[in-house]
């Protein structure tokens, strides 16, 4: 056996042991597993072993020929939350969850924006390029705030799946999670066409917009035809992963976003065929591993180190997000005619903050080096703060 073998082997050992014992460790104190999860992957991952000096059981490297594992659960957690956006679903709040959704973006959006934008103007006097401080303070609040929108689908979904939470305000969570990521990613895609490459054709902002809808419609669309002809529940799981994993490669190979496909793919297929429930059921027989996988390379790839860069810039970025979305969840659900415990603790669930919110910030610095390589950082070192609070207010918010 190659020594690369033994290190990919060595790498995966290290991953399921630690999520057991981190695992156990977390629940004996209370806290969600995914928070073990998470802790367990900073542990074995390289930044805190450069920081303290001892050799990382997982390197850069493996993290990188590992990646795949990471990709395919996300894809998989989009597919879950898409599958919410059942018209039986959303027919059953009809506005209501539209007024709560846009308030809590909308005031998340506002509150960050209107922080980057005073904090560049007023203290930090950042300049970018050929830009002005006016320029470059509009730049800065317009992407952050975007950026601050998206909400981690995987440690709400692993949170809930972990306490068995069932009922509408679940249902709520995950719906405004969907709706966070979906206007996220769009916003993101129309503010860099025309804030960053104005020269490109419009038809390039179509695309970027509307590849991903159209591989998850594709996809959705077989799983539907196909699936209501297999019998077994193996059969099934086999036909959900593949599908997952047929969207992510086919966005790639296109340069599109994998994970608004997956959204779409999860929508498209919960509406298009009877038989999504069992299907859905079966999945879950065998998901949490990739679940658990995911969350321990999450944990490996924070980059502690940027806790100590992210400056005032960062702090109020944390800040203000977390006002953001408590305060736009509370107006939002008072708006929508939603009881007492929506407008208290929803605002909670919707704290943690990671893969959609790292994509992209990881494609703003290359897209903009000069200005994007410094919100990156940003973002970086706010998702170690997220990444490890927001599980613990998504147990909260809910139990």
């Amino acid at each position: 056996m190659s020594s690369s073998a033994i290190v990919h082997l060595t790498g995966l050992a290290a991953i399921f042991f630690g999520a057991l014992i981190g695992g156990r460790l977390a629940s004996r104190f209370h806290v969600p597993r995914v928070t073990g999860y998470l802790l367990t992957g900073l542990v074995i991952g390289p930044s805190l072993a450069h920081l303290i000096g001892w050799p990382p059981l997982l390197t850069s490297e493996v993290l990188t020929e590992l990646s795949i594992l990471g990709d395919l659960a996300l894809g998989l957690i989009l597919l879950n939350i898409g599958s919410l956006f059942s018209i039986d679903h959303l027919r059953k709040w009809k506005h209501r969850i539209a007024f709560f959704s846009l308030s809590e973006m909308g005031l998340t959006f506002l509150l960050v924006g209107v922080a980057a934008f005073g904090v560049n103007e007023l203290v930090l006097h950042k300049t970018v390029a050929d830009l002005s401080l006016l320029q470059t303070s509009l730049l800065f609040s317009l992407f952050l705030g975007i950026i601050g929108v998206a909400t981690a689908p995987a440690a709400t979904l692993m949170v809930i799946r972990e306490y068995e939470a069932e009922g509408p305000i679940t249902g709520i969570v995950l719906t405004l999670v969907g709706f966070n990521n979906l206007v996220s990613v769009l916003g993101f895609t129309v503010l860099v066409h025309f804030l960053l490459t104005p020269a490109e054709s419009h038809w390039l902002l179509l695309w970027h917009m509307g590849g991903p809808i159209i591989v998850g419609i594709v996809f959705g669309l077989i799983i539907s035809f196909w699936g209501e002809r297999l019998e077994l529940a193996s059969e099934q799981k086999i036909l959900l992963l593949g599908s997952v994993a047929a969207v992510t490669t086919v966005c790639r190979m296109m340069e599109v976003d994998p994970l608004l496909a997956s959204l779409i793919l999860g929508i498209v297929a919960a509406n298009s065929t009877p038989s999504w429930h069992r299907m859905a059921a079966s999945l879950r027989q065998v998901d949490y591993l990739l679940y658990v996988a995911f969350f321990v390379l999450a944990g490996a790839n924070l980059h502690i180190e940027t806790l100590g860069h992210i400056g005032l810039l960062g702090v109020v970025y944390v800040f203000a997000r977390t006002l953001g979305k408590w305060l736009g969840a509370r107006i939002g659900a008072a708006m929508g005619g939603f009881g007492k415990r929506e407008r208290s603790y929803v605002g909670l669930t919707l704290l943690a903050q990671a893969g959609v919110a790292i994509g992209l910030a990881a494609s703003l610095s290359r897209q903009w080096p000069e200005g994007g390589q410094l919100l990156q950082t940003v973002v970086l070192g706010s998702v170690v703060v997220f990444e490890l609070v927001g599980p613990l207010a998504v147990r909260f918010g809910l139990v």
